[in-house]
C-alpha cells in the first residue's frame, strides 16, 4: 500500500503491484501508452484513469476499463498511481516523492518547473544555453523564441519583431531564435545523478509548428547529445525521469539546452519501444512493440492542417505510422468536416 506520511507520498508499479493502478491525466498520450504497455504485460489488470479538474474525458475509454475525476478525498482509494502531465506529477512532487519501479523521483525535481531555475543549472554545468532575457525591456535582439517561465504553462512562439509578442508578457521568458529544424531530446531515467537508461531523439515536426509536441520524431544516434544530457543530470543530482530538451545551433556547432520536462512526454512511447531499459526501471515490463525508425503521430498531423498533411509521404520514409487510440477521430473530423458537424458531435459526446 502507498504510504500516505506528510514529507513522503510513495507509488509504487511494477511486477510486485495489485492488479489495478491508477493512471492521472488519462487523455495524454504518455497516458496512453503507458496504459496500452502496462495492459500488454498483463492483460488481466484493472487499469483506471484519473481525470485532473477541468481536463475533458477522453473520446474513447480504451485502454482503461474505467475513467472517473480525482479529488483530493478520493486519493485514499487508489493503491497505485502513475502521474504523467506536469500538473499530475506536480501535485504528487508538492506531498512528496514518487516511486515507479527501481526509480523515485525526488521532490527537487519541483526546481526544473521554474526555467530560470533550470538555464542557470545547465550554465553552472558547462552546457551551452540560448541567450535569454527575463522581461521585455531587456530583449537585445530580434527574432526571438518566448515561452512560459514555469513547466505546464503551455504558451510559446517565435516573436520576429516587437508587434509580435503576446500582450500580455508577465509570466514568459525570450530566447535568441536559433534557426535550425525541429528539436533534440534525451527521454532519461536517473538516481542522484546518474543515468541509468537514456534514449536520445530528433523531433523533425512538431505541433505547434514553432515547438511543442512530436509531430515526427526519429531515433538520433549522437554521442554528443547524451553527453551534454548527463552532464546537467549530474551536476544537479536529478532523480527521476524526464526529457532533456536541446536546439542544434549552426552557429556554435553545438548543442544548446532549452529545457528539462521532469514528467512523461507525449512521445515517449517512442522512447518504450527503442529503449526497453527505460520501461524495465520505471514499470518491470518489456514493450510488446517492435523498436522503430521513426514514428509519426498522425492525431498531431491533422492538427497541422491540409498543406502539412500533402507534404507527409516524403517525411514519413517507412517510419511507423501511429494512430493513437481515441486521440486522432476529433482532429481528422475537425479538418475535413463542416466546423457546424464538428460542433454537433462535440455537443452530443457531451451529454
Amino acid at each position: 500500500m502507498a504510504s500516505h506520511g506528510a514529507d513522503r507520498l510513495h507509488r509504487r508499479v511494477g511486477m510486485t503491484a495489485p492488479n489495478e493502478t491508477v493512471i492521472l491525466s488519462p487523455g495524454l498520450d504518455q497516458s496512453k501508452a503507458i496504459g496500452e504497455l502496462l495492459r500488454s504485460s498483463n492483460p488481466a489488470m484493472r487499469l483506471k484513469g484519473a481525470l485532473m479538474p477541468g481536463e475533458a474525458r477522453p473520446l474513447f475509454r480504451y485502454p482503461y476499463d474505467a475513467i472517473h475525476p480525482f479529488t483530493e478525498d478520493a486519493t485514499g482509494d487508489f493503491s497505485h498511481m502513475i502521474p504523467t502531465g506536469a500538473r499530475s506529477t506536480a501535485m504528487l512532487l508538492e506531498r512528496g516523492d514518487i516511486r515507479l519501479g527501481e526509480v523515485t523521483m525526488s521532490r527537487d525535481a519541483l526546481r526544473f518547473y521554474d526555467k530560470q531555475w533550470s538555464i542557470d543549472a545547465a550554465l553552472a554545468a558547462g552546457v551551452q544555453v540560448p541567450k535569454t532575457w527575463y522581461s521585455v525591456d531587456a530583449i537585445g535582439a530580434f527574432p526571438i523564441f518566448f515561452k512560459s517561465a514555469t513547466e505546464g504553462g503551455g504558451r510559446r512562439g517565435i516573436a520576429r519583431q516587437p508587434a509580435d509578442l503576446p500582450t500580455d508578457t508577465d509570466d514568459l521568458i525570450f530566447q535568441e531564435y536559433i534557426d535550425s529544424p525541429g528539436t533534440y531530446a534525451v527521454g532519461i531515467a536517473a538516481v542522484e545523478g546518474r543515468v541509468l537508461a537514456a534514449h536520445a531523439h530528433h523531433e523533425i515536426e512538431s505541433y505547434p509548428a514553432s515547438g511543442g509536441s512530436a509531430v515526427v520524431v526519429e531515433q538520433c544516434d549522437d554521442a554528443r547529445l547524451l553527453d551534454q544530457a548527463r552532464r546537467l543530470i549530474r551536476h544537479t543530482g536529478f532523480s527521476g525521469w524526464g526529457l532533456v530538451e536541446f536546439k542544434y545551433c549552426p552557429r556554435r556547432d553545438d548543442y544548446v539546452f532549452m529545457e528539462v520536462n521532469a514528467k512523461f512526454w507525449a512521445s515517449s512511447e517512442f522512447a518504450f519501444r527503442n529503449q526497453p531499459l527505460l520501461p524495465k526501471l520505471l514499470f518491470g515490463v518489456s514493450p510488446a512493440a517492435e523498436p522503430c525508425r521513426r514514428m509519426v503521430f498522425m492525431h498531431r498531423a491533422f492538427q497541422r492542417g491540409p498543406g502539412f498533411l500533402m507534404k507527409l509521404p516524403g517525411i514519413v520514409q517507412g517510419g511507423n505510422i501511429r494512430f493513437t487510440p481515441g486521440a486522432w477521430q476529433r482532429p481528422a473530423a475537425q479538418l475535413f468536416l463542416p466546423r457546424r458537424a464538428v460542433n454537433l458531435l462535440r455537443s452530443l459526446r457531451n451529454r
